[in-house]
């Protein structure tokens, strides 16, 4: 069966906050929304130690939702190489975003309905995290 690809694999806002806030926002509604962080990535902090290159601030967390991926991993446990789920949050021209991809895209060539019903909900809950911090 043929499914039309998303031309869009993310979803990001402006955040009303500067990045330490925003970082710290994020975090909390993740876990209210009760995501699990498996990792921090420091992107600035990466790129100045190894390129010495300065770089703006940017954070990627790789998040999950440990009921979700249990369900997901006991249907079919290779869909551990998409697990976790990107959450950005960065600054551009001075201005500071809150991203993440969205997981019904990064798993759309997962064939089983139960997979695409759990990363459609993980997309809700994504972008209901994002937009808690983000709204004015």
């Amino acid at each position: 069966m043929f499914r039309r690809r998303s031309t869009t694999y993310y979803y990001k806002k402006p955040s009303p906050f500067k990045y330490h806030i925003s970082v710290q926002r994020i975090k909390e509604v993740l876990e209210k929304e009760r995501f699990s962080i498996l990792s921090e990535i420091d992107v600035k902090q990466i790129l100045k130690s190894k390129l010495k290159v300065d770089f703006d601030e940017y954070l990627i967390l790789g998040v999950c939702n440990p009921a979700i991926m249990l369900e997901m991993l006991s249907t079919d446990r290779s869909l551990g190489i998409l697990l976790p789920y990107n959450v950005v949050v960065y600054v551009q021209d001075g201005n500071t975003y809150i991203g993440s991809v969205i997981p019904a895209v990064k798993m759309e060539q997962a064939v089983n309905s139960n997979i695409r019903q759990w990363t459609e909900l993980m997309d809700i809950k994504l972008k209901k995290a994002i937009d808690n911090v983000t709204k004015s």
